[in-house]
């Protein structure tokens, strides 16, 4: 939550039309025009849906990775527990099963 203004930039700008201007002229004029116009509580529009993505991708990142290099790797096709094929095959997994359960509050976030 500390750095959901930089969140609240990132997605203004993300989020504008190809061929649109850019919304603000830089950074700067971004924070300056959100907290003018909304206040402090302008920069941390979003709070909530920021938390609950960080929430879905820590889970879903402790939950898989282990089970994934350990319970499968290791003990169903006898991998080398240590071995870095191990465990990047693994991160690989973990990843893809992160960024799904991420997805829907990212979808909410923008």
């Amino acid at each position: 939550a500390i750095f959901n203004p930089i969140d609240v930039v990132k997605v203004r700008f993300q989020s504008q039309l190809p061929n649109a201007p850019p919304p603000y002229s830089s950074l700067f004029n971004a924070f300056h025009t959100i907290y003018t116009e909304k206040g402090l509580q302008g920069l941390y529009i979003g709070t909530s849906a920021t938390v609950t993505r960080a929430a879905f991708l820590t889970s879903a990142q402790l939950g898989s990775y282990d089970v994934i290099k350990n319970n499968i790797f290791v003990q169903m096709f006898g991998f080398d527990k240590e071995a870095n094929t191990t465990h990047f095959s693994a991160s690989i997994i973990a990843s893809v099963i992160t960024t799904t359960a991420a997805n829907p509050a990212d979808v909410v976030k923008t």
